[in-house]
């Protein structure tokens, strides 16, 4: 039987969370799962976590990569994954019991490629856990802008929160780019944009674990290039397909210069707050940033 879901899980030296993440996805009350771990050349004890709970749930599927990163482990996890719908997990992240029941139900009552839930980011050292996204209705949307909208594009560019059509997101050819962080940003922008209809889901909670010291601290230089290069992608993909947000400062450049030559627009500068974008003749030439405003 084909699952309804396969879900995807990089794991990259994750032994002191990985029981609580596997817990969390093993338990769901939709059982039509696949679990696909993939195991990012750790070098502490996430593999032999992994083979324990495989040999109590056969679900779960193991590969084993050499050390790539988040981005390539996903890529080779959507190479063999059979569901009707592909959801994503961090390793040290956990799912309400009914998170995918209730998600696929509602994308298939709504004929939604995307459903989309709620992001709770637990906090120990704080009474409330911090609330970074909410709804307070089921909402669809199918037009770009408002999907953009819905989802809270760009500041919330979550992919762990949503479910996505197998078939058609395999279709667009979209991958997760290898080796930078902030991977997640431009892949939600294309993701959203190519796929149709999404439906937003009110009391279903994705629990964000923000761990310092593993893939989600990202305060060094490397990885602020990381941020204005993505952003930079980001801006230009929304340009290049037309599609509006001038709600959102991330794509309104704070100045942008043109030189017209006999109606050719021979020369244009784009400056927003985290990069400069040179163009001659529509092409880039040269890309500052501006690590000092992000």
């Amino acid at each position: 039987m084909t699952p309804k879901i396969s879900i995807i899980v990089p794991i990259y030296n994750a032994e002191h969370y990985l029981h609580r993440c596997l817990t969390s996805v093993t338990k769901q009350t939709l059982q039509e799962i696949e679990i696909i771990c993939i195991n990012d050349g750790s070098i502490d004890d996430s593999l032999n976590i992994l083979y324990e709970y495989q040999k109590k749930d056969k679900r779960i599927i193991i590969i084993n990569q050499e050390n790539g990163g988040a981005s390539l482990a996903r890529n080779n996890g959507l190479k063999v994954a059979k569901g009707e719908f592909i959801g994503f997990v961090d390793a040290d992240d956990t799912i309400e019991s009914n998170f995918y029941e209730i998600l696929y139900e509602n994308a298939k009552k709504y004929n939604a490629e995307i459903a989309c839930s709620e992001i709770r980011r637990p906090d120990s050292k704080r009474k409330k856990d911090i609330v970074n996204l909410k709804y307070k209705k089921i909402q669809t949307a199918k037009k770009t802008e408002k999907k953009y909208k819905l989802c809270r594009i760009p500041e919330r560019c979550y992919i762990v929160n949503k479910i996505y059509k197998r078939d058609k997101l395999l279709a667009t050819g979209i991958e997760f780019p290898v080796g930078v962080t902030y991977e997640d940003i431009f892949w939600s922008h294309a993701v959203l944009h190519k796929l149709g209809k999404v439906v937003v889901v009110p009391n279903v909670i994705y629990n964000y674990y923000w761990n310092y010291g593993n893939n989600k601290s990202r305060g060094n230089n490397i990885h602020m290039n990381n941020f204005a290069e993505i952003l930079a992608q980001s801006i230009e993909f929304a340009f290049s397909n037309k599609i509006r947000i001038s709600n959102y400062k991330f794509y309104t450049p704070l100045k942008r210069i043109r030189i017209n030559i006999a109606g050719i627009r021979f020369f244009d500068l784009r400056i927003w707050e985290s990069v400069k974008v040179f163009y001659i003749l529509g092409i880039e030439v040269c890309r500052i940033y501006i690590n000092n405003n992000i």
